[in-house]
C-alpha cells in the first residue's frame, strides 16, 4: 500500500509540470490541492514547476504557486544549467512575473547560471530596459553589474553588442569606472568594440564620454586589433570621426596579429571616406609603414584594385615610397600589373617612376613580364613605352624573358609589341635556365602566328639553338606533329646537320616524327637529309627505320634511303 501511496504522489507530481507546460492553470490550481504534493518538484533536468511557469511567462500559474507558500531558496532553485524562475522571467522579458519573484528573492538577484549569466546579463542582451531598471535598484555594487560569464561577458558587453541604447546608459550610471568600462572577454573584445563592429554611433558616444583613457583605446582583441583597425574594417566613417580628438601616434601606430595598421586595413577594403580623413593626421612614415609581410597601404590598395585609395595615397608618396617592394619583392605596380588593372598601373606610371623603378623584379619577373604571362596587351604597352629596349629584355631568376612568357602563353599581339620595340637579336633568342628560347616554346605549343614574327628575327643559327637537353624548335614541333611549323623552320636555311641535330639520348626530328607516326612531317624531313643522317643512330643504336611505329612510315625512309643509294 505504501509503494502505491508513492507512485500515485509521483503520478500527481509529474501531473503538474504537465499541467503547468501546457499553461493549464485550472488544472494546476485543482493539483495543488491534492495531499502531498510537491510543488517543488524536479523533472530529470532539475526544472521546477515555478521555473516552468516563469520561462513560459503564465502569470496566474506563478501566483497560485507562490500562494502556496515557498520559501526564498525554493523560489530560487536552480535546474541543471543553473537557471532560476527569476533568471528565465528576466531572460524572456516577463516583466509582472519577475516582479513577483524580485520582491520575494532579491538577495538572489546575482546568481550565475553554469555558464555564469547572471539575470542581469540576460535582460541586458534581450533588450528588457524595465527589468534591467529594476534589478539595478535592487542595490547591485558596480563590481556585481560587471560580473561577467565564462565567456568573458558582461551585462554592458551584452547591451552594446544587441544596441540597446537605453540599458547602456542604465549600466553607465550604475557607477562603473572606466576600468570596468573596458572590461576584455575571453576574445579580449571590450563593451566598445562590440559597438563599434554592430555600427552603433551613439553607443560609442556614450562609451568615450565616459573617459577612457588613451592607454585603454589602445586595447586589443585576440586579434590585436584596435578599436581602429575595427572601425576601419567595417568602414564606420561616422564611429571613426568620434575617434579623432582621442588619436595619439601609438593608438596609430598599433599592429594586429597580420603587422597591418589601421591605414592597411582600409587601403584593403578599399574604404577612401575614412582615409580621407585619415591622410590629414598621419605623418609620410605612417603613411608609407609596412605590414608583416612587408606591404603598404599603396600596395594593398593596388593588390585589391582600390583606384580611387590609389589617388589619394600618390600624393603624400615620393616614387622612391612608390616602389617600395614587400617581402616577396612585389611593388605595387607589380600587383596592379599582374592583377590586370590598367587603370591603376597608368595611375603608378604617371608618379614620375624611373625606368629602374617600373622594372623592379620580383623572383617571378618584373611588371612586364606578370602583364606578358597573363595577356594583359594594354599594360603591355603602358609597359614598353616607359622601358628600354635592354630594360624590355631582362630575364627572371629562372632565365626568362617577356618575350619567352608571352610566346609560350601564346599571346600573339603581345609578343608583336615586344618585337617591335627594338630587342636585339641576342635577346629575341635569349634562352631560360632550361635553355629554352621564346622560338622553341612557341614550336612546342603549336604557336603557328608567332613562330613565323620570331623567325622574321632570327637567323639559322639562332632557330637551331638546343636547350639543355639537345633539343631543338625543330625537333619539338616534329614530336608534336606540328607540320606547318616544321614547314616554316625548314624555310629557314638550315643545313642538314641543323635538321639532323641530336637530343641528349641522340633522337633526331625524322625520329620523334616516325616515333610518333607523323607521316606528313617524315615526308617533309627526309629530302634535306643524306643517307648518312637517316640512318644516325640514337644511344640505343636504333635508327629511325628501326624505331618506325608503322610499315607505312618504314616504307617511306627505305624508299627514300634507296632512291639515295642509286643515285650515288
Amino acid at each position: 500500500m505504501e509503494n502505491n501511496l508513492i507512485q500515485n504522489a509521483a503520478q500527481t507530481n509529474q501531473e503538474l509540470i504537465k499541467a503547468v507546460k501546457a499553461n493549464d492553470a485550472k488544472k494546476v490550481a485543482d493539483l495543488l490541492n491534492v495531499p502531498g504534493i510537491d510543488i517543488n518538484f524536479k523533472t530529470y533536468k532539475a526544472f521546477t514547476p515555478l521555473i516552468f511557469a516563469a520561462q513560459k511567462g503564465n502569470k496566474e500559474i506563478v501566483e497560485l504557486l507562490l500562494a502556496i507558500g515557498l520559501a526564498p531558496a525554493q523560489i530560487n532553485t536552480q535546474n541543471v544549467d543553473g537557471e532560476t524562475a527569476l533568471m528565465l522571467a528576466a531572460d524572456k522579458g516577463h516583466k509582472e512575473i519577475f516582479d513577483m519573484l524580485f520582491a520575494l528573492t532579491s538577495e538572489w538577484i546575482n546568481a550565475q547560471d553554469e555558464y555564469g549569466k547572471t539575470a542581469l546579463m540576460r535582460a541586458s542582451y534581450n533588450g528588457h530596459a524595465e527589468i534591467v531598471k529594476m534589478l539595478l535598484a535592487g542595490g547591485l555594487t558596480p563590481e556585481q553589474v560587471n560580473t561577467q560569464d565564462v565567456y568573458g561577458h558582461s551585462a554592458l558587453m551584452n547591451a552594446c553588442a544587441k544596441g540597446h541604447i537605453d540599458i547602456v546608459k542604465m549600466l553607465l550610471a550604475a557607477g562603473l569606472t572606466s576600468e570596468q568600462i573596458n572590461t576584455q572577454d575571453e576574445c579580449e573584445k571590450t563593451a566598445l568594440m562590440y559597438a563599434i563592429e554592430k555600427g552603433y554611433t551613439d553607443i560609442v558616444k556614450l562609451l568615450l564620454a565616459e573617459g577612457l583613457t588613451p592607454e585603454q583605446l589602445q586595447v586589443q582583441n585576440e586579434y590585436k586589433k584596435t578599436v581602429l583597425h575595427l572601425a576601419f574594417e567595417k568602414n564606420r566613417k561616422k564611429i571613426f570621426e568620434l575617434f579623432l580628438p582621442y588619436l595619439t601616434p601609438d593608438l596609430i601606430d598599433i599592429k594586429d596579429l597580420l603587422g597591418d595598421t589601421a591605414l592597411h586595413v582600409a587601403a584593403t577594403k578599399g574604404h577612401k571616406g575614412i582615409i580621407e580623413v585619415f591622410l590629414p593626421y598621419l605623418t609620410q612614415e605612417q603613411i608609407n609603414t609596412k605590414s608583416e609581410g612587408g606591404q603598404t597601404a599603396l600596395v594593398y590598395a593596388a593588390w585589391n584594385g582600390h583606384k580611387k585609395i590609389v589617388e589619394i595615397l600618390l600624393p603624400h608618396l615620393t616614387p622612391k615610397q612608390i616602389s617600395i617592394k614587400d617581402r616577396e619583392g612585389d611593388t605595387a605596380l607589380m600587383y596592379a600589373a599582374g592583377n590586370g588593372n590598367k587603370a591603376i598601373v597608368e595611375l603608378l606610371l604617371n608618379a614620375d617612376l624611373t625606368s629602374e623603378q617600373v622594372n623592379y623584379k620580383n623572383y617571378d619577373g618584373s611588371p612586364l613580364m606578370h602583364a606578358a604571362w597573363l595577356g594583359y596587351k594594354e599594360i603591355v604597352e603602358l609597359l614598353l613605352s616607359h622601358l628600354t629596349p635592354k630594360q624590355i629584355g631582362v630575364q627572371n631568376r629562372n632565365g626568362k624573358t617577356a618575350l619567352i612568357k608571352a610566346a609560350n602563353n601564346g599571346h600573339t599581339e603581345i609578343v608583336k609589341m615586344i618585337l617591335a620595340a627594338g630587342l636585339t637579336l641576342e635577346q629575341i633568342s635569349m634562352q631560360d635556365k632550361d635553355g629554352v628560347t621564346a622560338l622553341m616554346y612557341a614550336a612546342n605549343e603549336g604557336r603557328k602566328a608567332i613562330v613565323a614574327m620570331l623567325l622574321a628575327y632570327l637567323t639559322s643559327k639562332q632557330v637551331s639553338i638546343q636547350n639543355k637537353y639537345g633539343e631543338t624548335a625543330l625537333i619539338l614541333a616534329a614530336d608534336k606533329g606540328h607540320k606547318k611549323i616544321v614547314v616554316l623552320l625548314l624555310n629557314t636555311n638550315l643545313t642538314p646537320e641543323q635538321i639532323n641535330a641530336q637530343t641528349r639520348w641522340g633522337r633526331t626530328a625524322l625520329m620523334a616524327a616516325a616515333l610518333e607516326k607523323y607521316k606528313e612531317i617524315i615526308e617533309l624531313l627526309l629530302p634535306y637529309l643524306s643517307s648518312e643522317h637517316i640512318n644516325t643512330q640514337n644511344e640505343d643504336s636504333n635508327t629511325a627505320l628501326d624505331i618506325a611505329q608503322t610499315e607505312e612510315i618504314k616504307e617511306i625512309i627505305q624508299a627514300r634511303l634507296d632512291e639515295l643509294a642509286t643515285n650515288r
